[in-house]
């Protein structure tokens, strides 16, 4: 059934502007779906019946799949037979009615407004690489944005006048983000003394770029955050 897989992540791709991180993440569930499937000898989504799908659910959870990862999995699941129906690749989704398991409701871990002022008073400012951790840091803080926005923003979508930033989040809808007074300041330092030292290939129109010139990636974004919350509060947060 390895086809209706593809046939599935395409139109989700396609139609419905999800990110690769997400589209991704359903492609490794209905790998994971799948699998179980032909382990069970089903060769036909038709032949599924909800009491299949509970089963490879009681499964998951019988490998110590945690209540989040389960919800994840039912809603790929679900989203699968659901199109399989639409597109007439089966004539019936006996993921429909299915249960979503509950998933408890735990406040995060984040930093105090204190924490996050020590932490922005210890990145330095004499190299290109610090301007722009200090203007990543400084901009995440004011404005909430996603890593995935924030790597996907250039240079003209940053308003230093007026105090905007335009990104597009999810589902590539576009939004304006007013930003504070030290983020505009912060970015204002990386575009006058950092950036272009950077940009060695003068061809980037990405706001922030790593040291080879290129467009800082989501990793290079974690590996920043790391760097400086951790040397902070390693116990705690990382």
């Amino acid at each position: 059934m390895q086809d209706y897989k593809e046939s599935f992540l395409n139109y989700i791709t396609a139609e419905k502007g999800l990110s690769v991180n997400t589209i991704q993440s359903y492609g490794r569930d209905l790998d994971r779906y799948l699998k179980h499937l032909e382990l069970k000898g089903f060769q036909s989504p038709e032949e599924v019946t909800r009491q299949v799908i509970a089963g490879f659910l009681a499964d998951l959870e019988k490998c110590g799949y945690a209540p989040n990862s389960l919800a994840r999995q039912v809603a790929s699941v679900r989203s699968f037979h659901k199109f399989l129906l639409r597109d007439g690749l089966s004539a019936v989704n006996p993921a429909q009615h299915l249960d979503t398991p509950r998933t408890p409701r735990m406040l995060p871990d984040v930093l105090s407004v204190q924490q996050v002022e020590r932490l922005l008073d210890v990145v330095g400012s004499s190299t290109a690489i610090d301007l722009r951790d200090k203007a990543i840091l400084e901009l995440l803080y004011a404005s909430g944005l996603r890593v995935s926005e924030l790597i996907s923003l250039e240079v003209s979508d940053v308003d230093l006048q007026a105090g905007l930033v335009r990104c597009l989040g999810k589902g590539s809808k576009e939004r304006i983000v007013p930003v504070g007074s030290k983020a505009i300041a912060s970015l204002k330092k990386y575009l006058a003394h950092g950036r272009h030292r950077l940009d060695k290939k003068s061809l980037q129109f990405s706001l922030f770029l790593n040291t080879r010139g290129s467009k800082l990636t989501r990793q290079g974004v974690w590996k920043i955050l790391k760097k400086y919350v951790g040397f902070n509060f390693p116990e705690q947060f990382i």
